[in-house]
């Protein structure tokens, strides 16, 4: 059915992932014979899905279907879209809910139905690519209803990309009263297409054959309903195949109540575009388990195919090889909160043995991916949270990080790296911890051209300790920014506080909507929250970081892109194109931008070295730190045994490594 699997597209999960043979499928979810979890009325259901880590018995969210009232027997009409990698075996869970709450996010406000688990290979080989499953109860017995088991049923087709919609609207003509009293039908249209064999379609209600395109709107009180204009993507139509066949089905809403069958029809995509409005399709019925013709007629209106005005999916890289420029920023938290840098315990601590903080080794493993994407190389490098001028008092929220008020940006990551140890050596740790100045910088720097002619999004790397002061203006900061072309990536590191964890986990907006104190809803989620010691568990922490971190940009990017309608641009000749073969490489951990050094850092031979504490500093202002502090002249070892140190002088460049 998938043809030649080197044909197949290739798609990458995130970025910097080598990409393998993979293709999109899209499922479509039907149950039958669901159990009553309602008092009076039948269930709402509703299925959510997820990826399952078969050694781990973890769950990762892929989608959930819509919830339909009062049905046992639901067709999901929305489509989960995934992606099927032939080469790994990938298990899908899938939980069914009873709706009780509005908020289908929150599964704890509905009743639990039941599980089936399946791997998807399975259902692409299986025949009509469609497995049928009895549904299980949390102890992993077969439910049960009316002494017939519930079953869902999934299927599973390639998808195929084509940037056409179909354009229907139709109306019933004499559809039959349902009561000896004569009042009309409130009724709606349902519309299905055949899956399976094409010897098999099957006209059967209860048939699982058919996968659900879309509901009308209901119309009450009306034997002749005319039913709203629907456009829907011909892929999900008829999936490019206009003699497929097609099932156009009017029910009876009842409210509280399954939804009564009350006539039917087989077509095609064909005949409804060849059917002119003065001629009619008959309906047909089901009466004593016959099918007979109905006395009522379906005409349609209009029924067109036109070319989409919707932008075509695009990926991540398609607006990077388009002429995408992106910005990085780095912004690095000097509060005293992180501890006095002589310590073994603090978070800026140079020493022995590894002579690289955890905020330097973060800035290298994050910043390394990232860099090939900045379009010129220069990075937009800021401190927050410093005393800039010790002994005296001259805090700031916002610096750069080269202490050069009209330096903001600096040559790649090995750039920060050097401007980070110079800051690091001449300024002082302070505080409070404020958020919302980065961000409103980062702000700044995103308002840039982003249109159908040049486009610019900016990344922020903001690197802290977890703890902000701010929540309330660092909130607002990020509601407004969410309309920018603009991601925030923060990585804690150290220990982190669970409060902490907590707040930066709602500035991650995953599960809820992040809304100011003014009410104002974030417009997108565009925050990342890692957090670094949980990295560090891993067996390789700097690519796990790299992944983590990244894991949401692409989405985001896009996410914007077409808030916008904005599709990539046209591809271009881009000066940095030989960067693009290194992504893969150093997302797992190949420094490829390294070439001549492959340690930013070399270890040196003068660890014995006695420079001036800021006591011996502060009683003798005319000490010669120059020659005291001998490796600032030799070379970068990255040692700093103070900090705060007013008069230390910048790296010489010449020296850089």
């Amino acid at each position: 059915m998938f043809g030649n699997p080197n044909l197949v597209k290739q798609q990458t999960g995130f970025v910097g992932v080598a990409p393998a043979l993979e293709q999109f499928l899209d499922l479509s979810i039907s149950c039958r014979n669901l159990p009553q979890m309602d008092t009076f009325s039948p269930s709402d259901p509703f299925c959510v899905l997820y990826w399952k880590d078969e050694k781990t018995n973890q769950l990762s969210f892929i989608g959930r279907t819509e919830a339909i009232d009062d049905n046992p027997n639901p067709d999901f009409a929305k489509e989960i879209r995934i992606i099927y990698r032939f080469e790994e075996l990938q298990m899908i869970h899938i939980d069914v809910y009873d709706k009780d709450n509005e908020d289908l996010n929150d599964l704890t406000k509905h009743d639990y139905i039941g599980y089936c688990e399946f791997i998807l290979g399975d259902l692409v080989v299986a025949d009509s690519s469609k497995l049928s499953i009895i549904l299980k109860s949390k102890n992993g017995k077969n439910i049960q209803n009316n002494n017939k088991p519930a079953v869902l049923a999934v299927r599973c087709e390639e998808s195929k990309s084509q940037e056409m919609d179909v354009h229907l609207q139709c109306h019933a003509v004499n559809l039959p009263k349902t009561s000896w009293f004569g009042f009309k039908v409130n009724s709606f249209m349902s519309v299905f297409r055949a899956t399976g064999k094409i010897d098999d379609y099957k006209t059967n209600e209860n048939d699982m054959d058919w996968i659900k395109v879309f509901d009308s709107e209901i119309i009450y009180s009306s034997q002749n309903p005319t039913y709203k204009l629907q456009i829907i993507e011909l892929r999900k139509f008829c999936n490019g195949d206009y003699n497929r066949p097609i099932m156009i089905r009017i029910y009876e809403f009842i409210k509280h109540s399954e939804p009564h069958l009350l006539c039917f029809l087989k077509t095609s995509l064909q005949e409804l575009i060849s059917t002119k409005p003065q001629n009619s399709l008959s309906f047909y019925r089901m009466k004593e388990g016959q099918t007979k013709k109905a006395d009522c007629s379906l005409i349609i209106d209009t029924c067109t195919v036109k070319k989409s005005d919707r932008i075509p999916p695009a990926t991540f890289l398609d607006y990077i090889r388009g002429g995408l420029k992106i910005q990085l920023m780095v912004a690095i938290d000097f509060t005293g909160s992180n501890g006095d840098p002589n310590s073994l315990t603090s978070l800026h601590y140079m020493g022995p043995p590894r002579y690289e903080s955890q905020y330097l080794r973060a800035i290298r493993s994050v910043g390394h991916v990232l860099e090939p994407y900045d379009s010129d190389n220069m990075i937009a490098a800021f401190g927050f949270g410093a005393n800039l001028s010790p002994p005296d008092t001259n805090v700031s929220h916002c610096f750069p990080l080269s202490l050069v008020p009209d330096q903001v940006e600096v040559p790649g990551i090995a750039g920060v790296a050097q401007a980070y140890q110079n800051a690091l050596r001449r300024i002082q740790l302070y505080g409070p911890t404020y958020f919302s100045e980065i961000i409103d910088t980062a702000c700044a720097m995103a308002d840039r051209p982003c249109n159908d002619k040049e486009q610019n999004y900016t990344i922020l790397l903001l690197i802290t300790d977890g703890r902000h002061d701010d929540k309330a203006k660092t909130t607002r900061a990020v509601v407004r920014a969410s309309k920018l072309p603009l991601s925030i990536i923060i990585v804690a590191v150290g220990n982190i506080s669970k409060n902490d964890c907590l707040e930066m986990e709602k500035l991650d907006s995953d599960n809820v909507d992040l809304i100011d104190d003014k009410g104002n809803k974030a417009l997108r989620d565009i925050v990342q929250f890692v957090k670094y010691d949980e990295i560090l568990q891993s067996n390789n922490p700097d690519v796990t970081l790299a992944k983590e971190t990244l894991a949401e940009l692409p989405t985001q990017v896009i996410e914007y892109m077409r808030f916008k309608k904005l599709p990539p641009l046209k591809k271009i000749s881009v000066q940095r194109q030989s960067t693009y073969g290194n992504l893969f490489e150093s997302y797992e951990g190949k420094n490829t931008n390294d070439n001549n050094n492959s340690n930013m850092y070399p270890q040196n031979n003068e660890q014995n070295l006695q420079y001036p504490t800021m006591q011996q500093i502060q009683m003798n202002p005319n000490v010669n730190t120059v020659q005291q502090m001998p490796f600032v002249q030799q070379f970068n070892a990255p040692i700093n045994p103070y900090y705060g140190f007013p008069s230390a002088p910048p790296l010489d460049s010449s020296n850089n490594h």
